[in-house]
C-alpha cells in the first residue's frame, strides 16, 4: 500500500471518529433541549393546575399542542 493511501485511510478513520463524537454530542444536546422544554411545559401548567396530576395532564397538553399533536378523545 502506498504512503498516500495509508495517510488517506488514517485521515478517513479520524474523520469518522470525529463525526461519531460530534453526533453523540448533538444527540446529548437534543436530549437536554427536550428535557428543558418539558420542564418549561410543567412550569406553564403549574400556574393553572390545582393538583400534581392535573399539572402533568396540562403540561402534556401544552407539549402536544406545540407539536400539533391532535388531542385524543377519551
Amino acid at each position: 500500500m502506498s504512503k498516500t493511501k495509508k495517510e488517506s485511510l488514517k485521515k478517513a478513520e479520524k474523520t469518522t471518529a470525529e463525526q461519531a463524537i460530534q453526533d453523540e454530542r448533538m444527540r446529548i444536546q437534543h436530549i437536554i433541549n427536550e428535557a428543558n422544554f418539558r420542564f418549561k411545559c410543567c412550569e406553564i401548567a403549574s400556574k393553572f393546575a390545582d393538583t400534581q396530576d392535573e399539572m402533568f395532564t396540562l403540561a402534556n397538553d401544552v407539549y402536544n399542542y406545540s407539536f400539533h399533536v391532535p388531542k385524543s378523545e377519551k
